[in-house]
């Protein structure tokens, strides 16, 4: 049970500590946009640190069990949710300095009814159910 309890703290610590140093950082929103229309739509999330640790309910208002726990969002990816276990979701864990949102499609792209989260709102640990679905959930951290 306390293996359990910790393991979001150490994901979070271990994602901390792999973050790119200001040097390393790049600032071109050519890259980003370049990034969003290749082949392959998004960085490979292997390479990008894990910013934040995401619960995750089949029935909406994050009630009665949780179907996936401490699912992984990824420094400047789209993180795609598993599809029926998609209604409602949790940020159980986050870095600071990071915005995270809540996408209805599977793209991180659909402007209706996203959900913008960031720990500095108090919004990690709020349930979250943006829409009918939710398909993916995106992090950018300054």
């Amino acid at each position: 049970m306390q293996l359990t309890l910790l393991t979001p703290m150490l994901l979070l610590l271990t994602s901390i500590h792999a973050l790119p140093k200001p040097d390393d950082a790049t600032t071109s929103s050519d890259s980003i946009i370049s990034s969003i229309d290749s082949t392959d739509h998004y960085p490979n999330q292997s390479q990008n640190p894990v910013v934040a640790t995401v619960d995750l309910w089949k029935s909406g208002g994050c009630q009665p069990r949780i179907c996936n726990h401490n699912f992984l969002v990824y420094l400047n990816g789209c993180s795609v949710v598993p599809k029926g276990c998609s209604t409602s979701a949790k940020i159980t864990t986050g870095s600071d300095n990071c915005y995270y949102k809540i996408w209805t499609d599977d793209r991180c792209s659909s402007q209706q009814n996203v959900v913008t989260v960031r720990k500095e709102w108090g919004g990690i640990g709020q349930c979250e159910q943006p829409g009918p679905q939710i398909g993916s959930i995106s992090a950018v951290c300054h």
